[in-house]
């Protein structure tokens, strides 16, 4: 039977093949790479941060969703990724329209998917 964490970062990582962020630099790393724009060591090194950080993005919302609105304190209870990375996930995913600020508890910001 797989573990709790397990099954949370495959069903992330199954969101995560459908990002557009993930689609856009496989579809261009080829182009990057013949126009000299990055290195093949800097294309790895950048697809490997992507992919790690749209997978915690996805981690968070996957959590937003089974739970509800969320505070940072609550996430990182859910998801084991350090505080820092929450709040910079969060930023992020503010930015792109994905998740709300949904209130106030325990003088914690709570967070929901935009729907």
């Amino acid at each position: 039977m797989l573990s709790e964490n397990l099954r949370k970062r495959l069903e992330a990582a199954a969101g995560l093949l459908g990002d557009i962020r993930v689609r856009w630099l496989i579809g261009r790393s080829q182009a990057l790479l013949e126009a000299g724009t990055l290195s093949e060591e800097e294309l790895e090194s950048l697809m490997r941060k992507v992919m790690r950080e749209e997978l915690e993005r996805w981690l968070i919302m996957k959590e937003i969703e089974k739970q509800g609105p969320l505070s940072v304190r609550d996430l990182v209870e859910a998801t084991s990724l350090p505080e820092q990375s929450i709040v910079e996930h969060i930023l992020a995913l503010r930015r792109n329209g994905r998740i709300a600020s949904a209130g106030e508890k325990e003088n914690w910001y709570l967070y929901d998917l935009v729907k």
